[in-house]
């Protein structure tokens, strides 16, 4: 092996789909030096690449911003700051329009001729993407994962380092600031592109001190809600089917449940639980993910190709850790996160949850300014 590639910039993106993209465009056209390390290909890697994304685009109309953002706030359970969510539309619209017009991306057209400019085929968005961030100035590390980041002996970040794949050489980014874009943890459930996803971002960040919040909304597998194509097929050996009688169709929670759910839904709709969700059971869950924390953190090491490896044991095991602590710290139902043990919801547990830790993960409550 070579000796290790150091490389100077202003910005390092860790990522490669559109949030890490768009950072590193704009942060580009800002007069940065931008580096952007991405542990696939950057265009073709991630969930977004492999398939269709909707996309929140809402024309500049207080009355239809206000019914977008009211729709919204159900699923997460009315804990959603107007503040971002205002932000998330501006900076949507804005974006869609630059891809239609300097990106020239192929929206289709309404009835009325108008583009409807509120869903993208991932591959052709993808491809657009990188070659604006190209253009741009921006240098790509292709099939080069970060393994950690660089701190300086104050704690402040200072850049990011990992493994050039096809090179087989080790690499570090020295950068006065570093953009986390690696999307979330799919737990190598196998779902089309999210192979990538192994939740390597938060574990840097916590690894530095930060706090994370919403953990309890994070499910590893989700049913497809009514009427959707979503076809994510995991959930089957984890969760318990139900008829609308309420009793348990039995056989949908097995090897061949695919087909049992099929032929019952040519006649009545099927009900499912995910089994996880109750204090007892989580309780029990994370006493086997402590464990398994622990024999990571003192037996598993890795250099070189390898180290991706177990970067990504350790961060899928502190990811489940971080949701099933804060899911046991919600004890209620509100918006996704789930509790079979507490159905309704408490208006007394308005708020959000903070999480964070290693080797002890800890959560507390978030109040006024710090929610």
């Amino acid at each position: 092996m070579t000796d290790r590639q150091i490389v100077d910039a202003d910005v390092v993106v860790v990522g490669g789909g559109p949030a890490a993209s768009w950072a590193a465009l704009t942060a580009a056209r800002s007069g940065a030096e931008v580096v952007l390390a991405d542990k696939g290909y950057c265009g073709t890697s991630g969930a977004t690449a492999a398939g269709g994304t909707g996309v929140w685009y809402v024309q500049p109309d207080p009355a239809a911003r206000e019914a977008a953002m009211a729709s919204r706030e159900a699923l997460g359970g009315y804990l959603a700051d107007r503040r971002w969510m205002a932000r998330v539309l501006d900076q949507t619209y804005a974006n869609m329009n630059e891809l239609a017009e300097r990106g020239r991306y192929p929206f289709p057209t309404g009835p009325d001729g108008r583009q409807l400019r509120n869903g993208l085929q991932g591959p052709e968005y993808m491809r657009r993407m990188r070659i604006a961030v190209r253009r741009a100035g921006v240098r790509i590390l292709d099939h080069s994962p970060v393994t950690e980041l660089l701190t300086t002996p104050d704690g402040s970040v200072a850049g990011a380092a990992g493994h050039r794949r096809q090179q087989g050489v080790d690499y570090l980014v020295r950068a006065g600031a570093v953009v986390l874009a690696t999307g979330g943890c799919a737990f190598l459930s196998k779902a089309l592109g999210t192979d990538t996803n192994t939740g390597d971002g938060a574990l840097f960040a916590a690894e530095v001190g930060a706090e994370l919040s919403g953990m309890e909304f994070s499910n590893a597998y989700g049913i497809a809600p009514e009427h959707t194509s979503v076809t994510k097929t995991a959930f089957y050996s984890f969760a318990t089917f139900y008829r609308a009688d309420g009793s348990e169709l039995e056989g949908a929670g097995s090897q061949v449940g695919r087909s049992v759910i099929a032929r019952t839904l040519l006649s009545e709709k099927v009900y499912c639980r995910n089994y996880l969700r109750h204090g007892e059971r989580l309780s029990a869950a994370l006493t086997v993910l402590d464990a398994a924390w622990e024999s990571v953190r003192s037996g598993l090491h890795g250099t070189g190709a390898q180290a991706l490896r177990t970067r990504q044991a350790a961060a899928l095991a502190a990811h489940a850790r971080w949701m099933y602590r804060s899911a046991l710290a919600r004890t209620e139902t509100r918006g996704m996160a789930k509790r079979l043990d507490h159905p309704e919801q408490d208006p007394a547990q308005h708020h959000r949850i903070a999480t964070g830790g290693l080797d002890q993960v800890w959560t507390r409550t978030l109040t006024g300014a710090a929610a």
